[in-house]
């Protein structure tokens, strides 16, 4: 992943640095997460904000973002940075601790999501197909912006990282079911749901027959 230094590569390189050296004192000196104050700068000095001006006020240029693609890296280097954080505070222990919430309350949260997006978007016009796709689109939440909004230390940021966790996991099972439910698909998409369904199924029933066989005094007797 290479960054390149043109001029308008560097420029935005600098909007972003200078943005985040005033964001950030700003945002904490009032108590609120610095997450809310790039979203707003995002939207003000961004390609689709006052980026697209830069034509009409040519000293724009210097303060705003013209070219999205020059500053994909940092986004993706700064996802990169979210995910290895959870993984520092995300162990096994802890995650089978919110077993329950995780594949209790994350499932709930997704499926009734979609459920009700999906419904919506029928009564505006559009086949069912897809509205149950976009329902599932639009039921994804972004762990990126949402922990660290809320955290993971309250209740409602333990609910939340539960359910933010059970997205992430469903996210490649929906992204075959989009594929699948594409006007122009073939059988082959429900065949690769089904055989991620069934070796996922396959993977947890021998996780458990091997717990249980471990902690018995006879694992051959005890591993059916």
């Amino acid at each position: 992943m290479a960054i390149g230094l043109d001029n308008a590569g560097f420029s935005d390189a600098l909007v972003i640095l200078g943005a985040a050296g005033l964001v950030i004192p700003a945002f904490a000196r009032f108590r609120v997460s610095p997450v809310i104050g790039f979203i707003l700068v995002g939207m003000l000095v961004g390609p689709f904000g006052l980026g697209q001006l830069t034509t009409q006020a040519p000293w724009l240029y210097y303060l705003t973002i013209s070219n999205p693609h020059s500053i994909e890296p940092f986004a993706e280097f700064g996802i990169i940075l979210l995910l290895f954080s959870i993984g520092l505070e995300l162990s096994f222990k802890r995650l089978w601790a919110m077993r329950a919430q995780v594949f209790g309350t994350g499932p709930a949260e997704l499926i009734g999501s979609a459920v009700l997006i999906a419904i919506a978007v029928h009564l505006l016009g559009q086949d069912w197909a897809g509205a149950a796709g976009l329902g599932l689109a639009l039921a994804l939440s972004s762990t990126a912006l949402v922990l660290p909004l809320v955290g993971t230390t309250s209740p409602v940021g333990r609910g939340a990282f539960a359910m933010l966790l059970f997205e992430d996991l469903a996210l490649v099972p929906i992204i075959f079911a989009l594929g699948a439910m594409a006007p122009t698909a073939s059988d082959e998409g429900w065949v690769g749901i089904a055989g991620v369904a069934l070796r996922g199924a396959a993977t947890v029933v021998v996780m458990r027959r091997g717990r249980r066989a471990r902690s018995c005094s006879s694992p051959h007797r005890c591993w059916w």
